[in-house]
């Protein structure tokens, strides 16, 4: 069909009539349709098809026929399937699990050692003793930040994506600023807001939605530079959608790194 000789790279109409070593030069697909055309007793087959040129990922899968309709009653079904999204979120949950599993050692070896210090008995006074346990305190807080970003990919990755409520994104930015007006008074940076557009309401999870705007506001504050600026202007589009803008007068964001922004 026109899918199958799209990602073969064959021109359309001329793959009716051909053998499949007319059509590809992969030996791994060639040598499964010889496999399966052998015989129904071949169990088929399901690898990996590699189109470099298409920047596809490709699963192609092998399996033996017997019917009446086809020549010497033998014959092969072939079909390919564009993996390349499913492919690139494994990539994706792979990364962040590794660089989560990276971000927890250094919280656990922190708390080992502090731990392992007033254990010994060897810390003495009283004002060390406190500043030890309230980094272990802090630490114990990193861990369970981090284990939450990672029980929340997992239910995202299971569909359990709540958007059960309205959420005045108006409002929950506001609470967003007020929050970090403390930390961007000590850098000297002014924060701004500014709501568009009457209704800024949508469907979601009022938390999430506090979440995505704490984040890129926190990041806008933390890589400013002294008495810079960040302001979030929210807004209805033309097509009636609710916009968010965060801009600021910081460092940005390299451009080989932009494409990853809403990963």
């Amino acid at each position: 069909n026109r899918a199958a000789a799209a990602f073969l790279q064959v021109p359309p109409g001329r793959a009716a009539g051909q053998t499949i070593s007319h059509l590809t030069t992969n030996k791994a697909l060639i040598d499964a349709v010889l496999a399966a055309g052998e015989g129904p007793e071949s169990l088929g087959s399901a690898f990996d098809l590699d189109d470099r040129e298409g920047g596809k990922a490709l699963l192609c899968s092998v399996l033996p026929v017997q019917a009446d309709w086809i020549e010497g009653e033998r014959g092969a079904i072939v079909v390919l399937r564009d993996v390349t999204e499913e492919r690139r979120r494994q990539q994706m949950r792979s990364e962040f699990f590794q660089n989560a599993s990276h971000e927890l050692k250094t919280p656990i070896t922190s708390i080992g050692g502090f731990a392992q210090l007033l254990e010994s008995g060897t810390v003495t006074e009283e004002e060390t003793r406190q500043r030890y346990l309230h980094n272990i305190d802090k630490e114990t807080g990193r861990m369970a930040e981090l284990i939450g970003d990672i029980l929340k990919i997992s239910r995202y990755e299971e569909g359990e994506v709540p958007r059960n409520e309205q959420v005045d994104l108006s409002a929950v930015a506001g609470e967003v600023m007020e929050r970090l007006q403390p930390v961007a008074d000590r850098q000297g940076i002014s924060l701004e807001m500014e709501s568009r557009g009457g209704d800024l309401r949508l469907w979601g999870s009022k938390k999430d939605m506090e979440d995505l705007i704490g984040n890129l506001c926190d990041n806008a504050v933390k890589y400013n530079r002294v008495g810079g600026k960040a302001e979030a202007v929210i807004s209805r589009s033309e097509d009636q959608k609710v916009m968010l803008k965060i801009r600021d007068t910081g460092i940005g964001i390299p451009e080989e790194d932009q494409q990853r922004v809403f990963e």
